[in-house]
């Protein structure tokens, strides 16, 4: 009687002996949760052989528990009830059967079992937890979006915490989030996440520059290094013009696709050369962002801040057309890298050295940017000072042609 009470009060009643498999759930969390319980019992609902099965009681509680930390009773949740009309006011609602054949993504197949579920859940009618409110990755990816349009449009060199008094907030559906408050919240998912790469000495990253065919380079280090200040007149993804970064990547096919445009350079060559970090360099890596958990996952708790990471990280690299207003396209990610430069503290304590991000011409690659100016990049016979930060131990030439992209 004493378990059946704890059930009860965890939302659901006892499905008696019943047993259920790993085959009988698409979801991988589901499976993995069955696994991890599994005893010798047979399942009740397939005649799978060698597949692994535990209580049915077990895996409900799992479902129970997982639908509470996202969905709730409307009645709990603080919805109107319209008696007139005999419903609940301004917010989407489903049944427990609705839940578990469409909204959650368990994918079962045998009527049977989803039957026994849903008889088993106390609960029968849902809707999402602060229905009247954006979901905490829809507010974080809204004040992503307002962060980009207030920079580029409103204020683009003064991000301090505005006066509570004034109207000037980033307001979307009534979501207020300050301009600060939107680069702190991806500093922590970095750090939370532990998005973090070092990549050491060994390490080959190829930088490209497009020339004419006749062009050849003397003083190799300066011409294929990070641009001296005074040539940095253009607008990249990270950099404003006037700040000198080094752009690369760790093969050379995608260095040249990040920096050939077939129509303009069809009669060109591509300059190529290797560097080597002349010590260990951490970095940011937005190139491995961990999946988004599973509702039914132990770290469902991370479900928010990933998804937002993940389209953040979309708009992040997307690409960007050169034209008369891509240096205002750039500001947004421009702003973003100086707070990681300078502003972000690990929480080992460090400060970055770069970024590494996925390409926006082939998002199976990666590109790095490292914070390293003309100066800091240097022959590899040079002798070596704590501002070097990069050896150039090869060039390589290659012709362009339009299979290049």
């Amino acid at each position: 009687m004493g378990r059946e009470k704890e059930r009860m009060e965890a939302g659901y009643s006892s499905c008696g002996d019943l047993s259920v498999c790993t085959s009988c759930f698409g979801n991988e969390a589901i499976k993995a949760y069955i696994e991890s319980y599994s005893d010798s019992s047979e399942c009740s609902y397939c005649d799978s052989e060698d597949i692994k099965s535990c209580n049915l009681n077990s895996v409900v509680e799992r479902i129970v528990e997982s639908i509470y930390f996202e969905w709730d009773d409307p009645a709990n949740a603080g919805v109107g009830w319209e008696s007139a009309e005999g419903g609940w006011l301004g917010v989407e609602t489903a049944y427990t059967y609705e839940l578990l054949t469409s909204e959650l993504d368990l994918d079962i197949e045998n009527d049977n079992l989803i039957n026994d579920i849903n008889s088993s859940i106390l609960n029968t009618e849902w809707c999402k937890k602060s229905p009247y409110s954006l979901d905490e990755d829809q507010r974080l990816f809204y004040g992503w979006q307002g962060f980009s349009d207030f920079v580029k449009y409103n204020s683009r060199y003064v991000l301090f915490k505005k006066d509570e008094n004034k109207k000037d907030k980033i307001n979307f559906a009534q979501e207020e989030m300050e301009p600060e408050e939107v680069l702190k919240s991806i500093g922590l998912f970095i750090n939370q996440h532990n998005l973090i790469s070092t990549v050491d000495t060994s390490e080959n990253i190829y930088r490209v520059r497009i020339v004419d065919k006749n062009i050849s380079f003397d003083n190799n280090e300066k011409e294929l290094g990070s641009p001296p200040t005074e040539f940095c007149t253009f607008a990249n993804r990270m950099s404003p013009a006037g700040i000198s970064m080094f752009y690369g990547a760790f093969d050379i096919d995608t260095a040249i696709k990040e920096t050939y445009e077939p129509e303009i350079n069809i009669t060109k060559k591509a300059i190529c050369g290797l560097f080597n970090p002349t010590r260990k360099f951490t970095l940011i890596n937005l190139s491995e962002i961990p999946p988004v958990p599973s509702l039914f996952d132990e770290n469902r708790y991370e479900r928010d801040s990933l998804s937002f990471l993940s389209d953040f990280i979309k708009d992040f690299c997307k690409p960007i057309e050169r034209a008369d207003k891509a240096h205002i396209d750039y500001v947004p990610t421009q702003i973003v890298t100086e707070y990681f430069r300078h502003v972000l503290l690990l929480d080992t304590g460090k400060r970055i050295d770069g970024v590494i991000y996925p390409s926006s011409k082939d998002n199976e690659k990666k590109c790095i940017v490292i914070f390293s100016n003309s100066e800091q990049c240097r022959a590899s016979d040079y002798i070596n000072d704590k501002e070097h930060m990069l050896n150039l131990n090869n060039v390589v030439e290659k012709q362009l042609t339009k299979k290049s992209t």
